[in-house]
């Protein structure tokens, strides 16, 4: 599967922005630490396999929204550093923030010390967001784009539960 890279992001310098890391299609997982059904997620391939109209999705509990605690993984399956992430997304305002992990498997959860914060926490109000990560000389095998709140319009009911959408993940390698 081939990603097509993402616009600069209003990039003011005259130098050429790098492309997207092409990733495998099975980079993508699900990150769910607290073992939520699986029947709440969609395929997480779909946010990495370059379509904006296809998306990975989660489920927003009406129970317990407008908190959410999970997100989307990728496995570069060897260290990598990066620069930035370019999210698309049909439910902005979402509350996110990025993590980087190294060693062999996935932290198993999002407070283990392992997890580095490559962003603030931060309500994502566009539909197009290009965010530049902090951290940017370290290398890293895991990145996770971690939603902890849903936007009051994707909570939904006990009979029809909302959900939020990653459209389309980018990764941007550091020069």
């Amino acid at each position: 599967s081939t990603t097509a890279p993402a616009s600069s992001g209003g990039a003011s310098s005259g130098e050429p922005q790098p492309s997207a890391i092409l990733l495998d299609t099975n980079a993508a997982a699900t990150y769910n630490p607290y073992a939520y059904p699986a029947s709440d997620f969609g395929d997480p391939s779909l946010a990495i396999d370059g379509e904006t109209a296809t998306a990975w999705t989660a489920q927003v509990e009406p129970a317990v929204a407008p908190r959410m605690a999970e997100g989307l993984v990728i496995d570069l399956k060897s260290s990598r550093r990066l620069s930035a992430v370019v999210l698309v997304t049909t439910t902005p305002g979402m509350t996110i923030q990025v993590y980087g992990a190294n060693g062999k498997t996935l932290p198993s959860s999002i407070t283990d010390h392992a997890w580095v914060k490559l962003s603030h926490a931060f309500v994502e109000k566009a539909k197009r967001l290009r965010l530049k990560l902090r951290e940017s000389k370290k290398a890293f095998r895991f990145l996770t784009l971690w939603i902890s709140r849903a936007p009051a319009s994707s909570i939904g009911t006990p009979q029809a539960p909302g959900h939020v959408s990653v459209n389309e993940l980018e990764l941007f390698p550091a020069g």
